[in-house]
C-alpha cells in the first residue's frame, strides 16, 4: 500500500473554505497527500457486503459480491460496469466539483471510511483521499462511509455518485 501518496487533483488550493460561491476563479490544481490506513478483512468485507445489498440492482447482487469479496482481483476490470448496476433509488450523480476533495472535505470532514479499487486490499481514508486516489490511479472506486447507509463510488471518466440509504 503506499503510504503518505501525492496525488493530483483539481481543488481550489487557496481560501478552500469559503463557499464555492464566494469564489470567482475557476478551481486549481493542486496536491493532495493520501494517508491510507489498514482496514481489517471483517470490516472490509462488512463494507463491501452493505454496499453490494445496498445500492446494487438485486439481479447483480451475487456478481458485486463475488468480484468484491471472492475474487477482489477481478474487481479492478468489472467495477467499471457500476453505472448499469446501480440502483438508481437510491445512487445520484454528483455535478460538477462536488466530487472535488474540496467539496467532499466541506460535506464529510475527516471523518474515514473504506476505500476500495481492486488494485490492491480495501483500506481507510478520507473522502477527498479517496476521490485523489482514485482520480490518479484512473480507477473506478467504491468509497463506503456508513455500511448499507452513505457511501461514494468513483468513475474513471471523473464523475462519481453519492449512493445513501434512509432507512
Amino acid at each position: 500500500m503506499n503510504r503518505g501518496l501525492r496525488t493530483r487533483n483539481t481543488t481550489n488550493c487557496e481560501n478552500a473554505t469559503l463557499p464555492a460561491m464566494q469564489k470567482m476563479e475557476p478551481r486549481k490544481s493542486c496536491f493532495i497527500e493520501v494517508r491510507p490506513s489498514p482496514c481489517s478483512p471483517e470490516e472490509a468485507q462488512d463494507h463491501l457486503r452493505a454496499f453490494a445489498e445496498s445500492f446494487i440492482k438485486k439481479a447483480f447482487v451475487d456478481r458485486w459480491l463475488h468480484i468484491t469479496l471472492e475474487k477482489p482481483k477481478k474487481a479492478e476490470e468489472e467495477l467499471r460496469k457500476f453505472e448499469n448496476h446501480l440502483d438508481a433509488r437510491y445512487c445520484t450523480m454528483l455535478h460538477g466539483a462536488d466530487s472535488f476533495p474540496v467539496s467532499l472535505a466541506e460535506a464529510y470532514g475527516s471523518k474515514r471510511g473504506v476505500y476500495f479499487d481492486g488494485s490492491e486490499p480495501a483500506c481507510r481514508m478520507t473522502a477527498p483521499e479517496a476521490s485523489s486516489l482514485a482520480t490518479e490511479r484512473n480507477a473506478d472506486a467504491l468509497f463506503s462511509l456508513t455500511p448499507g447507509k452513505l457511501a461514494l463510488f468513483f468513475f474513471h471518466e471523473g464523475y462519481a455518485w453519492k449512493c445513501e440509504r434512509r432507512t
